[in-house]
């Protein structure tokens, strides 16, 4: 297949090191399945605080007018990699295509992986929102966050610092501990960490969301892909 028949990969994200942690995860698992257009519009204001309920410029519209300008030119499938994906049912009805958030693809895939219960490490924004309270009781599945301490932490794990491999592994046996089948990743920071520290083989029970979310979006790309040549 020529590249230019490839279908198309929207990454939509003001955040360019969760634009670049998820650029890395569909290269490393099959970088000649899809082209990849990523979009960083600097004018949407920062979810973030708009989320945690210290800003009141809302980000949607910008993001919509992004989602569209994706569809347009020829995307299939639009992830969102950071915690604009709370607004991915608006994003999706606004461009026409599939906007998928790490929340809404890490879930189904942990049906049957996880007994019950995930404790999930994300920004103060996603939280707030409870994003992934809100998907995880469409499959089943309870979420709950980390106390306030072991959230403070969060930010202080960075993979260019060798102390951070050990709060990481500390922050995800804590929450193993406290009852929880598995630990969900949620943020570039901590996804990048715990790559680059080679953890996976260690904690089974961890799941990446740049990594699902990958895997969800080459699996839509795919599925257009073979309704087009259908």
């Amino acid at each position: 297949m020529q590249r230019n028949d490839l279908p198309r990969i929207g990454v939509l994200s003001a955040d360019a090191a969760a634009i670049a942690q998820f650029l890395r995860r569909i290269q490393a698992l099959d970088a000649e399945t899809a082209d990849l257009l990523p979009l960083s519009p600097a004018a949407v204001p920062d979810c973030e605080p708009y989320l945690c309920g210290a800003s009141t410029q809302p980000p949607l519209q910008k993001l919509s007018e992004a989602a569209e300008i994706l569809a347009a030119s020829g995307c299939t499938v639009i992830a969102v990699p950071d915690s604009a994906g709370i607004f991915c049912t608006q994003l999706t009805a606004a461009a026409g295509v599939p906007v998928l958030s790490t929340a809404d693809t890490a879930m189904p895939q942990l049906v049957g992986a996880l007994r019950q219960r995930a404790s999930v490490l994300c920004t103060p924004g996603v939280r707030a929102a409870n994003v992934y309270g809100l998907a995880a009781r469409r499959y089943g599945l309870h979420c709950s966050y980390p106390d306030a301490s072991v959230q403070a932490l969060l930010g202080c794990v960075q993979p260019e610092k060798a102390c951070s491999e050990q709060v990481l592994r500390s922050i995800i046996e804590l929450e193993l501990a406290r009852g929880c089948d598995g630990v969900v990743l949620d943020s570039a920071q901590l996804c990048a960490a715990f790559a680059h520290f080679g953890l996976a083989a260690h904690y089974p029970q961890v799941f990446d969301s740049m990594e699902l979310l990958a895997q969800a979006a080459l699996q839509q790309s795919a599925a257009a892909s073979g309704a087009r040549r259908a």
